[in-house]
């Protein structure tokens, strides 16, 4: 079986004081980030580090103490099965959190959805009707002393407005 080669160069980009490592590859002139995903180019062969000739920055005087970098490198990935082209596939839809429970979904964010909805205000019975048949209320036997603690303890985003009424920090559109 034949196997290809895919040549990587670059260098790197100075942002922010952060070292970008950028490469451009042989087959086009975008430039990309030598971050993850390395491993859809192909097995890295080869990496070779060569001296920066001719630069623009040579011939310019910077007010700051500047470091040039002067080396550039590339790097020569082997792809054993030309014919293999990797991808990823991103899939979109929607999920509504009032019938599903995930382990990132907090009761903090359960509530501020909720009050979204309800337009930006709430009473704590209103909260209570429409979470209880939630996943996270059936499985916890003190979900309204939940959902109070939590009112409680982010006061700076529901903000008491009466006896058992809250409203967000923001205004709801």
């Amino acid at each position: 079986m034949k196997t290809a080669r895919t040549v990587w160069g670059g260098g790197k980009v100075r942002d922010n004081f952060k070292d970008l490592p950028i490469v451009k590859s042989a087959y086009s002139e975008r430039l990309t980030p030598l971050r993850g995903g390395t491993h859809k180019i192909g097995t890295p062969e080869s990496f070779i580090v060569k001296g920066q000739y001719s630069c623009t920055s040579d011939s310019r005087r910077y007010s700051k103490p500047f470091i040039p970098i002067v080396t550039e490198y590339m790097v020569i990935f082997r792809k054993d099965n030309p014919l293999i082209i990797p991808f990823s596939w991103t899939r979109t839809g929607e999920c509504d959190i009032t019938k599903r429970d995930c382990q990132t979904l907090t009761w903090y964010h359960l509530i501020r959805s909720v009050m979204e909805q309800l337009g930006g205000t709430a009473e704590l019975s209103q909260l209570y009707q429409m979470l209880e048949n939630h996943p996270k209320a059936r499985a916890n036997l003190h979900y309204k002393e939940r959902i109070r603690a939590t009112l409680y303890e982010h006061k700076d985003t529901y903000i008491q407005t009466g006896n058992g009424q809250y409203r967000l920090n923001y205004i709801v559109v």
